[in-house]
């Protein structure tokens, strides 16, 4: 399945705007535990993500679209896809906090500093 630059980005099959940066955490959930001698052993039980999506500039349409996809919605798990080094990407994730801070509130509304995560299933 190739995706297309403005491609991207979905939730839950919906496009959404590109975002100005994207950042990719890639982590081990364990179940760790010391030994009686003070050694310390771990069961890796799972290895999960976190993405990032940072918006310096989103247009009030473009905005209300990933909250209405993530907010709105009463489904708590979402399918994401994105692109990583031109390959193809899913996860199922669910939504942090979306924080906005109000640029320009006359005509074509404008928000900055957008960033909001989201948490591999």
């Amino acid at each position: 399945m190739a995706l297309d630059r403005e491609d991207a980005y979905t939730l839950s099959g919906t496009t959404i705007k590109r975002p100005s940066s994207f950042k990719i955490e890639k982590y081990k959930i364990t179940n760790a535990s010391r030994l009686a001698n003070g050694d310390m052993t771990a069961d890796v039980l799972a290895k999960k993500r976190k993405f990032t999506l940072t918006y310096n500039q989103i247009k009030a349409s473009d905005l209300n679209r990933i909250i209405d996809l993530l907010w709105d919605n009463m489904d708590y798990f979402f399918p994401f896809t994105y692109v990583e080094n031109g390959s193809p990407q899913s996860a199922t994730v669910y939504p942090g906090s979306i924080p906005a801070e109000l640029y320009a509130p006359v005509g074509d509304w404008t928000w900055k500093n957008v960033s909001f995560s989201l948490i591999e299933q």
